[in-house]
């Protein structure tokens, strides 16, 4: 069986009222409005991610009695072609995939409605859809929804859930290799950095990496 590897997110509908942010009770909002997209042909539901990348929804299922959500979205880049080599020969050829056409890659996702908000259990890995793209994804779509039901005040945002007992879980591990942690670009340097905007242009998310020494034999 393949591991995969999971992050947590909060998922929220956020608006402003009298310059505070207020979060809507995602629980109603969310559901009628994945259904609305996922009526729409697979062509009017995808989204251009960057100018090389699309993604769109492809299957959505909800559990009124669980409140849960289940998402499988389809991604792909395109406009790059690399010629194919044979592992036989080495001999390399014209690749025959036209140039709108990309590797698809799957990135599945779990939520579960809490009170207000909803936890997002988001299947991660290289190429995978993030955090904010699903976010980014979502709000594209609030307009036309709005057009035709009833209003989505405000716009998807999230926060990403930190485990509390990291340092509990990394001490309880027989043998730890590697351990990641999420950080985000704006808690990094002094406030003249932050000020700056010289970060954005990086990551939204900065990854802390934390290895084993190897042991002396």
């Amino acid at each position: 069986m393949q591991k995969r590897k999971i992050c947590f997110n909060w998922l929220h509908i956020a608006k402003k009222v009298d310059g505070q942010e207020v979060f809507e009770n995602i629980g109603n909002l969310l559901p009628p409005f994945l259904g609305f997209v996922c009526n729409l042909t697979k062509v009017q539901r995808k989204y251009d991610l960057t100018k090389d990348k699309f993604c769109f929804i492809e299957n959505y299922s909800y559990d009124e009695n669980a409140r849960c959500v289940e998402l499988l979205f389809k991604s792909a880049k395109h406009s790059y072609r690399a010629p194919l080599l044979d592992k036989n020969t080495v001999v390399a050829r014209e690749n025959p995939k036209r140039i709108e056409e990309g590797e698809q890659i799957k990135t599945h996702i779990l939520l579960k409605f809490k009170e207000d908000d909803a936890i997002v259990f988001l299947e991660t890995g290289l190429n995978l859809l993030t955090m904010s793209n699903i976010a980014e994804y979502l709000n594209n779509f609030i307009a036309s929804y709005n057009k035709a039901n009833e209003n989505i005040e405000g716009q998807f945002t999230f926060d990403t859930i930190p485990r509390e007992d990291f340092q509990e879980v990394l001490e309880s591990m027989t043998r730890v290799v590697c351990a990641e942690i999420f950080v985000n670009k704006t808690l990094l340097g002094s406030d003249a950095l932050n000020f700056s905007n010289i970060t954005e242009d990086v990551q939204e998310n900065m990854v802390l990496t934390l290895k084993s020494e190897k042991r002396s034999q």
